[in-house]
């Protein structure tokens, strides 16, 4: 077979191993941008005993039929079922604490940025619970500026809960984490108990990872 394809008219059109080249490359191109990963890590709220806490701090706490939630446990939990989902997907997760932390030498906030950026991460993920008097319910996303695809990706992919959309706020986490995507979760209400629940079971963690997925690779 001739590396040269000509027309009828006898012009030559190209050569085959030009051709065939320039697929591999366009081919090559399409598997790193679908296999592009990233390192993430995932911060639960609150669970510290900084330099402004005489205890460890439990966050907002609120009692169903009996029994005792504390936002510190209800985000760590959330976190680490995010962070299988996303690990599942490619990602590299770390983690600013997997258990309490119990060091009044902290301080306050900031390590938790320090802590971004002595790992080198690609983006910030911080997960929180809202909370309120009377039956305020849904999950609320809050960015920085370089994390705005994120927060749109998120929002449009939670169904399991519904979507508020508040203002923005400068939050700390987000102001200070300068170099890298943020994006702080209000996962749901722990003082509603359906919101509870939903963040407690599977379906919204997975939501939560994939928008998270989809939103880095944009």
């Amino acid at each position: 077979m001739s590396d040269t394809l000509i027309s009828p008219k006898g012009t030559v059109l190209t050569h085959v191993a030009t051709m065939k080249t320039t697929l591999e490359k366009d081919d090559a191109a399409k598997r790193i941008s679908v296999t592009r990963v990233f390192k993430i890590m995932l911060d639960p709220g609150h669970g510290d005993h900084n330099d402004e806490n005489s205890m460890v701090d439990p966050g907002a706490v609120a009692k169903h039929d009996g029994k005792t939630y504390k936002e510190k446990d209800m985000a760590l939990q959330f976190a680490k079922a995010v962070g299988k989902v996303l690990a599942g997907k490619g990602h590299t997760v770390v983690y600013t604490r997997e258990s309490d932390i119990d060091n009044k030498e902290l301080e306050k906030l900031q390590w938790r940025v320090d802590m971004a950026e002595e790992q080198k991460v690609d983006a910030f993920v911080s997960i929180h619970l809202d909370a309120a008097v009377g039956k305020s319910s849904g999950l609320s996303v809050y960015a920085n500026s370089k994390a705005d695809a994120i927060k749109k990706s998120v929002e449009e992919s939670v169904k399991a809960i519904d979507v508020r959309h508040p203002k923005s706020k400068s939050l700390h986490v987000l102001r200070e984490n300068k170099d890298r995507a943020a994006i702080l979760i209000e996962a749901g209400f722990i003082t509603n108990s359906v919101d509870q629940k939903i963040v407690e079971g599977a379906e919204l963690s997975i939501e939560v990872a994939t928008g998270i997925d989809a939103g880095l690779r944009k």
